[in-house]
């Protein structure tokens, strides 16, 4: 398994930024747990592995530089599925 960490020092945010929900198979919800229930009312980024990987790179085109991934679950395998779905695009 090989980690990515990286780090930058930002004074200023001066590009487009967004944070956006995805939720894989296992997660259970990032509001008290319930699943019918909606992450700021926003709906979460769900489906495939490939559906997920297209949301997400649906992203530039709209103008989108950089993107901060709220995920669930949030777990050691929760990230390492994240990087798989990452590599596909």
């Amino acid at each position: 398994m090989t980690w990515l960490y990286v780090s930058r020092v930002i004074d200023t945010v001066e590009w487009p930024s967004r944070s956006v929900y995805v939720k894989l198979a296992g997660g259970d919800g990032r509001d008290a747990g319930d699943s019918e229930k909606v992450m700021g009312g926003t709906l979460p980024i769900t489906g495939t592995h490939e559906e997920i990987a297209e949301q997400l790179v649906a992203f530039g085109p709209a103008g989108i530089d950089h993107l901060q991934i709220v995920l669930d679950p949030i777990t050691a395998a929760g990230v390492e599925e994240l990087a798989e779905i990452l590599q596909l695009r």
